[in-house]
């Protein structure tokens, strides 16, 4: 792999472009992605994921913060994607989430397979001095379905608050899929306004005492309010009820989709336990 001299990443070069260096990048990237729609999988071959001898895990935010897979099958991708809606709407049932009043994605989502950089985002495009742009990083292409490249780049826009006016052009560079954003949405899957996570090598009680005092303060005494209602509600969702004065958390198992975390008191975590906060 060579490396890209006299060059920065569009993230540090976007504001100071004019608009007419702006739209040049937009369309540069539509004609990119226009190339990449075009290559396919093999009528034979309908494993989604990066390309390999055989199926491997995929990334994603799509997937959440965690690879997922690996998909051996078209099918096997559909399914994870409706377990997804059935674990939203468990969420929902036990009032941990509103209702996603939806229905799973229908199978013509996945009808087919394209290739897909899969990790679009501003520090992954680079602009050198005579205003070529370069896509960098393709650990996380692949064969996925054609929605799969908006979504990423929109998640990505979000994730790292890019500029706004970055985030209004990515429907004119990706193929649009509103309507699957908006059920991706309403299953949980939104990232302008992630979780805040413990850093690394700081336990969960030094997260909560420092950075999260004014919240602990305010969910004590929703704590309080409720705690009747609250109570009734954890005997029905068999979660073991708190202490008094503790706050519930979820304790992260390796997915940011909540059927695979734990609701436990903060009272029963371990010091390197990495955890997030609850305030419903």
């Amino acid at each position: 792999m060579d490396l890209v001299p006299n060059s920065q990443q569009l993230r540090v070069a976007w504001p100071s472009l004019s608009v007419l260096g702006k739209l040049k990048v937009v369309l540069t990237m539509r004609i990119y992605l226009r190339q990449l729609r075009r290559v396919q999988h093999s009528s034979c071959n309908n494993t989604s994921g990066p390309l390999g001898p055989t199926p491997l895990p995929c990334n994603g935010l799509q997937f959440g913060y965690d690879a997922k897979g690996p998909f051996p099958t078209i099918s096997a991708l559909e399914t994870y994607f409706r377990k997804e809606h059935n674990a939203a709407e468990d969420r929902a049932s036990r009032g941990w989430a509103p209702s996603p009043n939806c229905k799973p994605l229908d199978a013509s989502a996945f009808a087919s397979l394209i290739f897909t950089h899969n990790d679009l985002n501003m520090r992954n495009l680079l602009l050198d001095n005579y205003h070529v742009l370069w896509v960098v990083d393709w650990g996380w292409s692949g064969f996925y379905p054609p929605w799969f490249e908006y979504l990423g780049m929109r998640y990505a826009a979000q994730k790292d608050k890019d500029p706004e006016s970055w985030q209004k052009c990515i429907r004119y560079m990706a193929e649009p899929a509103f309507e699957i954003e908006e059920w991706m949405k309403r299953i949980g899957y939104d990232f302008t306004d992630p979780p805040q996570l413990c850093k690394k090598g700081e336990s969960v009680h030094k997260f909560l005492r420092t950075r999260e005092a004014p919240a602990l303060q305010k969910a004590e005494k929703r704590l309080k309010k409720g705690e009747k209602a609250r109570m009734k509600a954890l005997k029905k969702s068999e979660i073991p009820p708190p202490r008094p004065g503790s706050i519930l958390v979820f304790s992260r198992k390796g997915s940011v989709g909540l059927e695979k975390w734990d609701k436990v008191p903060i009272s029963n975590l371990e010091e390197e336990d990495n955890a997030h906060l609850v305030l419903n």
